[in-house]
């Protein structure tokens, strides 16, 4: 069989279930974009309006608010100063928040990776196309390339058309963005969504059993930023002797994470050379994931695709990651211990190295019991037992 035969039979296969993935992310930003430009035009028109204008220029201090805790009026502010800082869209502000549009964006990428894999399993299509005379490795990259390519198409027509309805419903000069700064995010954003897809992928190709793939890929998407923020969190604690001097930092990662799903935010990236290089750790990362499904979905047996761990010698690599990641977790947010800025305020900061050791045993154990149910092996060999005494 030729590669543009398997193209067609994939094609075939996924083409109704891919138009219905682009419409439903394009449609989402979309909305987001409508809804965004709507609720700006009425703060616009009340803003404008004759009675805020009255109202304002009767009491300004109402609006403005009190610059400081002992009650001084703030210097007065021209309406038209006011009316420009509370209707500009992108405000690029320190404080920024995930919003929900880039939140729903990278469930659906992850969710994408998880059925682009798992639903040809549970389906028994892969039982069919192992048996065409084609390789696997084909097999493998026909399906990445077709449902990652429109993911990709997804979120590129997605992100431009929410800002192109912006841009033709917030009137000049409220929208204030740069297409260089918005270009920098944006590749930014993309790189991390299509790491998501591919992290599905990858957990789609390792895990078999449904419930655990769900479960622990969502926990680990809503991990990521706890872990990333965790890692930075390290260096400061190592190089803090007291708890002021572990004190958040403004361009700390986190804040950097935030900004990125912050679809208010299009200001400048890159500020700090950790930004740049957690982007492309996050992109070389990505492309060894790539490879190494490749190489497990070359070796996957059709005779495990419903267990935990589709291959055994995978057991104990997922079983050391999972518990380290897990147990580094815990240990550094708190659960079972102390958090690191409580350590550092008591001058304690050696017991982090026992509670992140007690916390890879614990949960190292329940891990293990997890992945290999020694309780049903047991049932397994009496059966076994059983059935000889019979035959």
């Amino acid at each position: 069989m030729t590669r543009q035969q398997l193209a067609a039979i994939m094609h075939q296969r996924y083409f109704k279930y891919l138009i219905g993935l682009l419409l439903l992310m394009v449609g989402i930003q979309a909305a987001v974009g409508l809804q965004q430009g709507q609720a700006w035009q009425r703060d616009n028109q009340y803003y404008h309006s004759t009675k805020f204008v009255k109202d304002y220029k009767a009491d300004p201090s109402i609006y403005i608010g009190y610059q400081d805790v002992s009650g001084k009026q703030p210097a007065k502010v021209k309406l038209e100063s006011f009316q420009k800082q509370v209707l500009t869209f992108f405000d690029n502000g320190d404080n920024a928040v995930p919003s929900m549009m880039t939140i729903t964006m990278a469930v659906i990428c992850l969710t994408a990776g998880l059925l682009t894999f798992t639903y040809d399993r549970r389906t028994h299509f892969d039982a069919f196309l192992f048996g065409l005379a084609i390789k696997r490795r084909s097999i493998y990259w026909a399906k990445i390339k077709l449902v990652g390519l429109m993911v990709l198409a997804g979120i590129v027509i997605g992100q431009s058309s929410y800002y192109l309805i912006l841009k033709s419903m917030v009137y000049h000069p409220y929208l204030n963005i740069e297409i260089g700064n918005l270009l920098q995010r944006e590749l930014a954003l993309l790189i991390i969504l299509m790491a998501l897809y591919i992290l599905g992928c990858f957990l789609g190709v390792v895990v078999g059993e449904l419930v655990t793939l769900m479960v622990g890929a969502y926990g680990l998407l809503f991990s990521l930023t706890f872990s990333i923020s965790n890692f930075e969190d390290i260096r400061r604690f190592i190089q803090s002797r007291t708890a002021d001097q572990y004190g958040a930092e403004p361009e700390s990662l986190r804040v950097f994470l935030n900004r990125l799903l912050d679809a208010h935010y299009v200001g400048v990236v890159y500020r700090n050379g950790r930004y740049l290089a957690l982007i492309i750790g996050i992109l070389i990362v990505s492309v060894f994931i790539l490879w190494l499904g490749q190489r497990i979905y070359q070796k996957s047996s059709l005779e495990q695709q419903n267990q935990v761990v589709t291959m055994d010698w995978l057991k104990w690599p997922l079983l050391v990651l999972g518990t380290l990641y897990v147990a580094f977790l815990m240990t550094m947010n708190g659960f079972f211990s102390r958090v690191p800025y409580d350590l550092l305020e008591k001058h304690e900061k050696y017991l982090l190295i026992w509670y992140f050791l007690r916390n890879v045993v614990l949960v190292g154990i329940v891990g293990w019991l997890f992945i290999n149910r020694p309780w049903q092996r047991k049932t397994r060999l009496s059966e076994f037992k059983i059935s000889r005494k019979i035959n």
